[in-house]
């Protein structure tokens, strides 16, 4: 079992912090491996159509970056809901909603709002980049 799939099995979310430049996307791509993956907006995350579900992504990577507290807040909200079922509905548009494993979710932020408090995510604070 990797460290995504121990994650997953306690029911967490894994979010990375850290500012713009530092590698949260790099890490979270090779935390990804080999696996199905997608990154989508947090603006996507909240929409009602899941089409990103549409290939069945082991994990999904949830670019935060650009968001207020608030947005923040509602993004990892969703995730919490989302994370909390097995099964997903997929809604797709035109097509017939699909009932799909939940996939790992991996967010990535750029915020002091997160803490290391929480049960629903672990959280990798990647630091500041110096030159």
């Amino acid at each position: 079992m990797n460290y995504l799939e121990l994650l997953k099995h306690r029911g967490k979310s894994l979010v990375i912090d850290g500012v713009e430049g530092s590698g949260k996307s790099l890490l979270a791509d090779q935390l990804a491996n080999d696996d199905v993956n997608v990154t989508i907006d947090a603006g996507e995350l909240a929409s009602h159509f899941t089409g990103w579900m549409k290939d069945v992504p082991a994990i999904v990577i949830v670019d935060a970056d650009s968001c207020n507290d608030s947005e923040l807040r509602k993004t990892l909200t969703r995730v919490k809901q989302l994370a909390s079922f097995d099964k997903i509905k997929a809604e797709r548009q035109g097509y017939a909603p699909m009932e799909v494993t939940t996939p790992l979710f991996i967010v990535l932020v750029d915020s002091e709002f997160v803490t290391m408090n929480n049960r629903h995510f672990t959280v990798i604070n990647i630091g500041e980049v110096h030159e």
